[in-house]
């Protein structure tokens, strides 16, 4: 570990916490209690591994977390961690309630879905690691968790989901929603405007807004979605208009438009802008996915009227520059988009 951590280190970056076994929990991976106790006593009479968070728990199911915890932390533990694959709600929240009231740190480094997040947060959480891509919901709820102000809070336990509304460091009101990775059932959030009428992601004027988080039909079935969504919510005189339906893009700065070619049909044409002229080809389907896409739906895709074709970015290029061309509907990461507000009627179109 000490060499590990010089390692890490080499790169400029800076070591914080370690720990030993990763979901240790009994039938899984071989390990006992006292394996973990001996190591992390080890590790705490190592002088290299002086002034760092020492991490347990670390268990798949979170109903056996408490138990790993309480036992390994005589040895020197003061970072209470689980993931949440299997076990119910209340375990979740109350380890991380038990890890704060000792004084401990609380971890969750595999969060799975937001829902963890959402819920942890309430409860004590002080930190997460995305397993998988941070997407924008995942990116939203980190920045509001961490900088902003929480404005209200939901959950329905044996449904295992959450919601919650944030108020960011800017000032930007957003909802967020999210279910269980293995075990959520859908459930029906109303966010509810008290003292005035505003618009979510543009649909409004109106006090309430309901968001449906689906679920499966039982633990790991192929039916669960692992759904997460966030949700701007705006009010005054420069509000967001909602996004759904036909649309021509126009480029702010040159004021053409995005067209597929000629309405060309083969896989791989490269996009580009042109003079308005009305055609088909000119035009695009702006739609939100599925809420059972998988992961987050708060993103659109962009359909070509004239051909069908989806605007693709090519090879999920992170370059400046990457090509957009024009491909066959896969419902695949580059080919769904945010609409991010910049004002006065204009969006900042972004790639997943």
């Amino acid at each position: 570990m000490e060499l590990t951590k010089k390692y890490i280190e080499s790169f400029g970056h800076t070591v914080v916490s370690i720990t030993g076994y990763n979901e240790p929990d009994p039938g899984y991976a071989g390990v006992s209690k006292q394996n973990f106790y001996d190591l992390i006593a080890a590790c705490k009479a190592r002088p290299g591994l002086r002034n760092l968070r020492f991490c347990g728990g670390n268990t798949l199911n979170n109903d056996l977390a408490l138990d790993w915890y309480n036992y390994v932390r005589p040895a020197g533990l003061n970072e209470g961690n689980t993931h949440q694959l299997a076990g119910v709600f209340d375990t979740y929240a109350n380890f991380y309630q038990t890890v704060r009231a000792n004084g401990d740190y609380a971890t969750n480094d595999e969060v799975h879905d937001i829902m963890e997040g959402i819920v942890g947060a309430q409860y004590g959480l002080q930190a997460g690691i995305y397993w998988g891509y941070a997407n924008l919901a995942r990116g939203e709820f980190s920045k509001a968790s961490y900088t902003g102000k929480r404005l209200g809070y939901a959950e329905h336990r044996p449904n295992w989901t959450a919601a919650a509304v944030y108020r960011q460091a800017t000032g930007q009101v957003q909802a967020f929603g999210g279910a269980s990775e293995r075990q959520a059932a859908t459930t029906t959030y109303s966010y509810v405007a008290k003292d005035r009428d505003v618009y979510y992601e543009g649909y409004g004027p109106q006090r309430e807004y309901s968001l449906v988080m689906p679920g499966g039909s039982g633990y790991m079935t192929n039916d669960q979605p692992y759904a997460e969504r966030v949700i701007n919510i705006s009010w005054g005189e420069d509000v967001q208009p909602a996004v759904r339906g036909r649309y021509v893009v126009v480029n702010r700065n040159s004021g053409k438009v995005l067209e597929l070619p000629g309405g060309a049909t083969a896989n791989g044409t490269a996009l580009q802008q042109n003079t308005y002229g009305g055609a088909a080809y000119q035009q695009w389907s702006v739609r939100p996915i599925s809420a059972r896409s998988g992961g987050d739906f708060s993103y659109f895709t962009l359909v070509n009227a004239g051909t069908g074709k989806a605007a693709d970015l090519l090879n999920y290029s992170l370059d400046n520059g990457g090509t957009i061309v024009a491909y066959d509907s896969a419902n695949t990461g580059n080919q769904q988009y945010y609409f991010d507000y910049a004002g006065d009627g204009y969006f900042y179109i972004r790639n997943r």
